[in-house]
C-alpha cells in the first residue's frame, strides 16, 4: 500500500483551479477520513464512494483510508469529487496502473452502483483543463456541455469502471462555424404582436440597437411586459465567445447546457419577493444569482418599486462595471454581469396616477414614498425612460396591422444594417466605456456641440445622466447610418429620458 494522487477541479466562480486529491491506505480500522474540506456533505460523500467501488468489481480496502483535497482553503462541492477520489483510492490499493490517472482530472458524483451522474461546472473545467492540456475525464451525460470547448483532452465516462480503464471516448464536438439552431420558444413575443405603442416600439428599437438599459412606466395594462418580452427577439444571436461565457455561469449555477437554448441571449425575469442574495448569488459553495444568469442578455424587473430598496441598489455597481463580486469569509468570487436591464412600474400604487378615465386614490406623500423607493443613482444609470399609455378599444380591435408587412422582419433587417455600419466605424460603446470615448464617439460639431451643452445645463444632467444621453443619441445616429451625433438626434434621445 502506498499514497496515490489524481486531479481534479472546483468550481470558484466561473473559475476552476486545480485540486489535487491524495489517498493513503494504512494499518487501523477500517475508515475513510477526507481531510482538506469542511463541507457536511463528507459523510455522504464516503458512504456512496464505498458502495460505488465494491459495485464495480473492485474491492474496498478493508484499512484505514485517508483522503486529502488540497489546497484546502478552496471552497469545495463533494459530489463532484466522488470520482476523483475513489480513483485515488483504486491506485493506492494497485487496482489500477499508476500511469492511468496520475496526470488526468476527473470529476463526477457516482451513484451507488458506479454509473457517474452528471456534475455542474463541468464547462470551466473543460476550458481550465484545455488550457492546461490536462486530460479530463467528465460524466457522459455532461458530453453535450463539455464539446463546446472543442479540445483533444476531453474525456466521457459513464461508469466507474470505465473511468479506470483506457476505454473513455473522446467527446463529439458541436460545429461551431453554424449558425445557432433555430427555437421558435426561445421568442415568445413579436412587434406584430404589438398594436399601437408606436413611441414605445421605437424606443423598444434604439435600446436593441444599442443595448441601453430601459424604464417602462404606465398603468396596469398598458403592455409593459409583453414590449419587455419583445425586446429579447430583438437582440442578435450570441457568438461563441459569448455562449461559452454564459455557459460558464450556466454550468457553475447547475443547469445542463443546451445547445439549441443557450445559442439565444438569455432572458431573466426574477419575482419582486427576490432577496438580494437571490440577485447576486451565494450559498456554500458561492453560486450566481439572477444579475449573472443574465449576463450578454436581459434582466427584466417587472414592478420594480416592489422589489426591496436593497436589493434594487445591488444593480448599481454591476449597471456601471459589467460584474459582481462576493465577498465571503471563506472565498472572493468574481462573476461577470454586463445585462440589459429593462424595469417596468406603475405612476403609483394604484396605477391610476395620471390617468383620463380612472380615478386615482393615492394621496400625494403616498405616491412620493411609491416612487422614492427606486433611488436616484439608480434612475440617473437608466439609459432610456419611457410612458407607456393605455390603448383605447378601437385600437385593439384593428385588424389592419396585420395586412401589412412583418413589422419584426423590418425592425430586424434595421438593426442588422446599424450593426454593421457601427461594426465598420469601430464605434461600438459598452457600459464601461469612458465619458471621452462616448464623446469621442458622437463627434460633435460646433452648433451641435453647444446644444447638447444647454441640454445638460437646463435640465439640471449629472455627468452620468449626460454621458448616457449622448449615448442614446449615438444609437439614434447609427440607425440613419449616420457618422455624426446631430441635434434632431439628441432631442429624439431626450424624448426617451422624460422621466
Amino acid at each position: 500500500m502506498a499514497i496515490s494522487h489524481t486531479y481534479t477541479r472546483a468550481i470558484l466562480g466561473v473559475e476552476s483551479p486545480l485540486i489535487l486529491v491524495e489517498a493513503d491506505i494504512s494499518n487501523g480500522l477500517p475508515q475513510m477520513q477526507i481531510v482538506g474540506i469542511t463541507d457536511g456533505k463528507m459523510r455522504q460523500a464516503r458512504e456512496r464512494i464505498k458502495s460505488a467501488i465494491k459495485n464495480s468489481g473492485f474491492k474496498l480496502p478493508d484499512r484505514k483510508i485517508t483522503i486529502n483535497l488540497s489546497p484546502a482553503d478552496i471552497p469545495k462541492d463533494v459530489s463532484s469529487f466522488d470520482l476523483p477520489i475513489a480513483l485515488a483510492i483504486l491506485k493506492a490499493s494497485q487496482q489500477i496502473p499508476d500511469t492511468r490517472i496520475e496526470q488526468t482530472c476527473s470529476m463526477g458524483e457516482l451513484a451507488l452502483d458506479g454509473k457517474i451522474l452528471s456534475s455542474h461546472g463541468v464547462l470551466p473545467a473543460s476550458i481550465a483543463c484545455h488550457r492546461a492540456e490536462m486530460k479530463l475525464i467528465i460524466p457522459l451525460l455532461n458530453e453535450a456541455e463539455a464539446a463546446l470547448v472543442e479540445s483533444p483532452f476531453l474525456f466521457t465516462a459513464a461508469h466507474l469502471s470505465q473511468a479506470a480503464s483506457d476505454t473513455c471516448p473522446g467527446c463529439n464536438h458541436q460545429p461551431h462555424d453554424t449558425q445557432p439552431p433555430s427555437n421558435p420558444s426561445a421568442i415568445t413575443n413579436s412587434l406584430d404582436q404589438i398594436k399601437g405603442q408606436e413611441h414605445a416600439k421605437r424606443a423598444l428599437l434604439v435600446a436593441a440597437a444599442g443595448q441601453h438599459h430601459l424604464l417602462m412606466v404606465g398603468p396596469p395594462g398598458a403592455g409593459k411586459t409583453l414590449l419587455a418580452k419583445s425586446l429579447a427577439g430583438l437582440l442578435p444571436p450570441m457568438d461563441f465567445s459569448e455562449q461559452l461565457e454564459t455557459g460558464c455561469i450556466r454550468s457553475a449555477y447547475g443547469t445542463a447546457y443546451n445547445y439549441s437554448q443557450d445559442a439565444h441571449r438569455p432572458f431573466r425575469s426574477p419575482h419582486h419577493t427576490a432577496s438580494a442574495a437571490a440577485m447576486v448569488g451565494g450559498g456554500n459553495p458561492p453560486k450566481p444569482g439572477e444579475i449573472s444568469l443574465a449576463h450578454n442578455g436581459v434582466l427584466f424587473l417587472d414592478e420594480l418599486p416592489e422589489f426591496s430598496p436593497a436589493v434594487i441598489d445591488t444593480l448599481r455597481q454591476p449597471l456601471e462595471s459589467g460584474y459582481i463580486e462576493l465577498s465571503r469569509a471563506r472565498a472572493r468570487i468574481k462573476y461577470p454581469a454586463r445585462f440589459q436591464l429593462v424595469a417596468a412600474m406603475n405612476p403609483c400604487p394604484c396605477g391610476w396616477h395620471g390617468s383620463l378615465n380612472n380615478l386615482c386614490e393615492c394621496s400625494t406623500e403616498k405616491i412620493r414614498r411609491y416612487q422614492q423607493r427606486i433611488s436616484g443613482p439608480i434612475l440617473d444609470r437608466l439609459d432610456m425612460q419611457i410612458q407607456v399609455d393605455p390603448l383605447p378599444p378601437s385600437t385593439l380591435l384593428n385588424k389592419s396591422k396585420l395586412q401589412q408587412p412583418s413589422e419584426q422582419e423590418k425592425t430586424l433587417k434595421l438593426l442588422m444594417e446599424s450593426y454593421q455600419f457601427r461594426k465598420q466605424r469601430s464605434s461600438w460603446l459598452t457600459g464601461t466605456d469612458s465619458t471621452e470615448t462616448i464623446i469621442s464617439a458622437c463627434n460633435l460639431s460646433g452648433d451641435h456641440q453647444v446644444f447638447a451643452s444647454l441640454l445638460a445645463n437646463k435640465l439640471n444632467m449629472t455627468a452620468r445622466g449626460f454621458t448616457r444621453l449622448l449615448k442614446v443619441a449615438r444609437t439614434i445616429a447609427d440607425l440613419e447610418l449616420t457618422d455624426d451625433v446631430r441635434k434632431v438626434h439628441l432631442e429624439e434621445a431626450l424624448s426617451f429620458r422624460k422621466i
